[in-house]
């Protein structure tokens, strides 16, 4: 099974339909099913080669599959200089 397919329903639809992808790439492939299987990972791209979805993916659907508070916590690290604040 993808990666994707084991994303949220929620997720998957934004995704698509916000995003307009019907697929991720396959370095986002790799990492999320690296995260969603619970091991840690470094994610190596190019600029613009899609690591911050690769690892904000599956941690956004885990924040929307476990809504209810289950003692997880999840640590997100991100780059400034990836994000687009203009």
């Amino acid at each position: 099974m993808s990666a994707f397919a084991r994303f949220d329903p929620l997720l998957q639809e934004k995704i698509v339909h916000r995003l307009g992808w019907s697929r991720l790439r396959p370095v986002q492939e790799l990492a999320a099913t690296a995260i969603l299987d619970g091991n840690n990972c470094i994610v190596l791209a190019p600029t613009a080669g899609g690591k911050t979805e690769a690892s904000i993916f599956p941690v956004l659907s885990g924040c929307l599959t476990h809504q209810e508070h289950t003692g997880t916590r999840r640590n997100f690290n991100l780059s400034l200089s990836s994000i687009n604040l203009m």
